[in-house]
This record gives C-alpha cells, structure tokens and sequence, in this order.
C-alpha cells in the first residue's frame, strides 16, 4: 500500500522510538505533572499528543507489540521471559516472527539500540540476533541505574561491522544508565549522519522503574515540594489535565489509594517526600536526556526528516502504602539503596485514573504519547483523541519510511500487522475511527469496542464503562446493560482464541531454558 510520505522526494526518515519505563499517565509536564520536563514538553509543543493511547499494561509484553506490531500473546510473550513451552507464552520473541529493526534494515536502514531489551538471553533471542546492526544496554529486565547494581545484569555493546560479537563491559562509578544510554544513542546519530545512511534508533530507558534512584544534584531540586501530600498534588494534576484539554471538564478524578495524608507523622512525611522527590529527579533526568538525543538531531542537521515518538511501556508501579526499602540503613535513593515509591505516589503518577501496572484499567495501560517530525506534521502542539494502541507504532514507522503498512516482513517471517499507522492523525486533525483493542495480562483482562470498554480483574468481575463519558472508569454500567457485556464478552473470547491466550494461571510445561516448541 502506498503512503503519503513515500512520495516525498525528500530522503529516507531517520525514526526514533524513546520508550520510559514504569512512568505513570501525568509524569510529564505536557500531561499536567509538576515535574520539570521542558525538554518532553518542547517535543509535545512541536508535535501532537495523544489523549487515549494504550500500551499492554506490562513492560515485556508491550516491548514485544512495539517490535512485532501484534498483541503481545501473537508475538510469544503473553506472560513475562519465561518460557513454558506454549508458542503464545514463549517469553521471546517468536522465530516466526518478523521485528521492525529486520524490516528497516532489509529497507537499507541502519539499525540501533540503546537500552533495555528484556525480550530474552538465549542464543536467537538477544537484540543483535532479532534485527539490530547496533547494540549497547542491559539484555536482561530489572531496574539498573549505578553500578555496580545488587542485580545479577550485563552491560553488553555490540556493533556488527567490527565482527568481534557481543562483549561485556565494565561500567565504573562514574555510570547512570539513563546518562550512558544516552551517550550512546547520540555517539550513533552522528556516526550515522556521517555516513549518510537512515537509521532507525530504539531507546527502551529504565527510568523511572524502581529501584528509585538518582544522582542527589537531582533530587536536591525537588526536596521540599511533596510535603503537601498525593491528595493535594493529584488535584493539581487534575486541574491541569482539564485546562490542556487532556481529560474532559465533565470527567472525574479517581478516589485517592494513599493513605490520609493528615493522619500521617512528621518522620513518614519528610521520608515520603524524598521518595517523590528520587522519583521527581529520574523522571527530569530522563526529560534532560532526550534532551540530549533531540539536540544531536539539530547538530547534526537531521531535525526536520526524524520521525521522534516517546512513549511509556505502562502504567506506574504499585508499592506498599509506605514505600519499601530493600537496605534501611541506606538513604533512600542513593547507589546503596534499593527503594520503591509509596502507593500514594504511584497514584498520583497514574492521575486521574484508577489500578496500576499490570492491570487493565487505565492507570495500568493508559500512555502518553509524543509525536514530533517536523518535515510531516504542521499541526503542532496539538492533542489528538483518535484512541491508539501500542501495536500502532510499527505501521507508524513503517509508513514514515515508505513501505507498506499491512504487514511486516523479514527473513524470519511475515505477519499481517493488528495496528494501523497514526501519522494520518498525526499530520492533520482527522475524525475519529472507532477501534477496537483486547488486552489480558496475568488474568487482568479489558475489550474496547468504540466508546466502550469491559475491565476485569483477575478472578474478578468484568465492569463496563463507556470511556468517552467516563474516562476514569468510575460509573460501572454492565447491570444497566447486560446485552452489551454479552456481546463484548463475545468480542474478547474471539480474539482470546485466535491470539493463544489461556486462562490463568496458565498450566505450563518446560520453564526458562527449556527447548521451546513452536
């Protein structure tokens, strides 16, 4: 199928996929946080934002649909990087399957990543062996900031014209992943400007996945600025959510899940506000980095043809009421510490909606989304309610680089593609096209069909929300239309046959290590 953007005459798009790790809906400025991101909110004003733009609701799934452009049971990874010895629960990537870094590099791209890969360690499985000419990050999950981590984790560089293969590297005290893999991602843009060839750059962060932990320069700057509580500063976001237009006036905020901030000591208070405040300063230290990769894109002439999309694998982490920390005696943190932010936090990452990562309502799965290519979208700064999926990404690319955006294709295989591209909507103001999308993750469940979207909790009741009314999922229809449900229910188990996905907890056979069978 022919694009729009392949009949420019202009060069090939260099594309590039920021992806943040664990980051709630309202962390960024540009969708209502407090938090200093300038350089994200620049990138929004020169681009457009999504209001309604899904991921998996957990970070190997979702890595999985970004690559494959399938649901994540489609690609092999319906649970996490285990495999039990089902193709749709395989915990890799598929060998069947084709990835877009395959794709761009048969189409002359060069391809880069920088990150973490979390999609399988065995031999076939690794970054290098699925599509990437470049590598430099962390193979297996986790969340690595210092070094060393308490993690059993590698930091791997792979670069395939040197023919020397992957080697581990040795990180001294200076190293902090988000700086490093920017380092990275900029040292490969001005190689590649310096050849001359297009290239394809995907930079899965970790930040902010917990352990929370940052450079203390960083937390500094935002010390002092929580102590007003979750309550309050939910309410801000929400405020603010409504004066850009990102939630409806007529929406309402979810119950708070944090503790009553008033009935709360002095020592939990001051404790609590340093957790914000390391959360705070990873999410600015991500901002500050893509900072980073957009200024190499302007020194080096590439600004205007680079297709920029960030994004956030799933909704925010949820926590102990407290916050926990793995080494008391550590400040919570530094390169000692091991912590993870209260539930009242992630709640307020997760404003104005309900649950969190790994569920199906939309503090689980609901993203932000940026879109910024100069040389393609004229209307800028603006938001874009066309409901997206995270599948969406790869005939997005697809399409930027002048192919054909039904299927993807490699020499490890052909997959008609779930998604469809969104630069339609992202180079003019288009009427909205009523989707549907299907979502299971550890029993957690949700169909959307048009407006309407059914939500169930593991071994929990479905609920039904009609998601344009009520966007925060807080009036539950489905005694008031049981029909409706019927047919919903009809929709999912459908797509639950046709994509492999099996009840939970699923009965398995081999685990990780194990021959996988196909």
């Amino acid at each position: 199928m022919g694009t729009a953007g392949a009949a420019v005459s202009r060069p090939r798009p260099n594309i590039v996929v920021l992806l943040a790790d664990d980051m709630g809906f309202s962390d960024l400025g540009c969708y209502g946080s407090e938090i200093a991101t300038p350089r994200l909110d620049r990138m929004a004003a020169e681009g457009v934002r999504f209001t309604q733009f899904y991921n998996t609701a957990k970070c190997c799934p979702s890595r999985a649909s970004i690559l494959t452009g399938l649901y994540p049971h489609q690609a092999g990874v319906g649970d996490m990087d285990s495999d039990w010895g089902i193709p749709s629960y395989q915990g890799r990537i598929r060998h069947d399957r084709a990835t877009l870094p395959e794709a761009l590099a048969l189409a002359g791209y060069r391809t880069i990543m920088s990150g973490k890969w979390h999609l399988g360690t065995r031999a076939g499985d690794r970054p290098w062996e699925r599509g990437f000419d470049r590598f430099y990050g962390i193979p297996q999950g986790g969340g690595v900031y210092f070094w060393p981590t308490p993690l059993a984790r590698d930091v791997v560089a792979y670069n395939r014209e040197d023919g020397r293969g992957p080697v581990i590297t040795r990180p001294d005290e200076r190293f902090y992943s988000t700086d490093a893999f920017t380092d990275y991602s900029v040292e490969q843009i001005r190689i590649a400007s310096r050849d001359r060839q297009p290239f394809f750059l995907y930079a899965p962060y970790v930040a902010p996945h917990f352990p929370q932990q940052a450079w203390e320069r960083d937390v500094e700057r935002y010390l002092g600025r929580y102590r007003s509580g979750w309550e309050k500063l939910r309410e801000g976001r929400f405020r603010r959510q409504k004066a850009m237009g990102i939630i409806g006036q007529s929406h309402g905020l979810a119950p708070c899940d944090g503790l009553p901030w008033t009935g709360l000591s002095g020592t939990q208070i001051a404790a609590l506000d340093r957790q914000m405040a390391v959360y705070a300063a990873q999410v600015d230290s991500l901002d500050r980095n893509v900072g980073r990769i957009l200024e190499a894109l302007r020194e080096t002439r590439q600004e205007e043809n680079t297709l920029v999309i960030f994004l956030s694998d799933n909704g925010a982490q949820p926590n102990s009421p407290l916050g926990d920390e793995d080494n008391p005696k550590a400040v919570f943190g530094s390169r000692e510490s091991y912590g993870k932010y209260a539930l009242g936090w992630a709640n307020l990452s997760n404003t104005p909606f309900r649950r969190y990562k790994m569920e199906q309502h939309h503090g689980g799965n609901a993203s932000p989304l940026i879109v910024r290519w100069p040389a393609e979208i004229r209307d800028r700064g603006k938001l874009r309610e066309q409901p997206g999926h995270i599948m969406d990404l790869v005939p997005t690319c697809l399409e930027a680089a002048g192919l054909g955006t039904s299927r993807l294709s490699s020499g490890a295989g052909s997959q008609a593609l779930e998604g469809i591209s969104l630069l339609p909507y992202c180079r003019r103001r288009l009427a909205e096209r009523a989707r549907t999308f299907c979502w299971e993750h550890m029993g957690n469940r949700a169909v959307r069909v048009g407006d309407w979207k059914l939500t169930a909790p593991h071994a929990g009741r479905w609920e039904l929300h009609h998601v344009r009314e009520d966007r925060t999922e807080l009036h539950d229809l489905a005694e008031k239309y049981p029909e409706r449900v019927g047919r919903m229910l009809a929709v999912y188990r459908e797509w639950a046959e046709r994509c492999g996905v099996l009840p939970w907890p699923v009965k398995h056979g081999p685990s990780e290590g194990a021959s996988p069978k196909e």
